[in-house]
């Protein structure tokens, strides 16, 4: 999928969107972390509702503020990664900013959580700044 001139690579489940955090995605963020991310959203719903459908149950600003979390979750986390005891944590760590893995209620245990800060996305959007306005 293109995102302005960024080839974001995502695949689609029954019940969610998973976004490979690759070089491309980190190259968007740099460029447009508001207006990339929102139209990013727009286009994994649309190619969720093509592939199955109907939409996903998940609200846009819920969705956005998911992957700015699991983005800006990984950019800190590599640094204090060994501060973590737990191995197994931190393998579960290590998956969830490989790939993020956002889904509707019924198999994302999280939702609730993006749901619940789902108001505060105008207040996030302060902290954040577009280098470049992707339409």
């Amino acid at each position: 999928m293109k995102i302005g001139k960024h080839q974001i690579s995502y695949r689609i489940t029954q019940r969610g969107v998973h976004i490979l955090h690759d070089a491309s995605l980190t190259s968007l963020f740099n460029e447009s972390p508001i207006s990339g991310v929102k139209n990013l959203v727009n286009e994994l719903k649309e190619a969720f509702y093509t592939a199955h459908g109907r939409e996903l149950a998940v609200h846009h600003d819920s969705l956005v503020l998911e992957i700015w979390g699991h983005y800006y979750f990984e950019k800190y986390y590599k640094y204090f990664r060994w501060m973590i005891p737990s191995e197994r944590l931190k393998k579960r760590f290590d998956m969830a900013t490989q790939e993020f893995d956002c889904g509707e209620k019924q198999v994302d245990n999280n939702r609730w959580i993006w749901d619940l800060l789902r108001p505060t996305l105008p207040l996030a959007q302060i902290f954040l700044k577009d280098q470049i306005q992707i339409i």
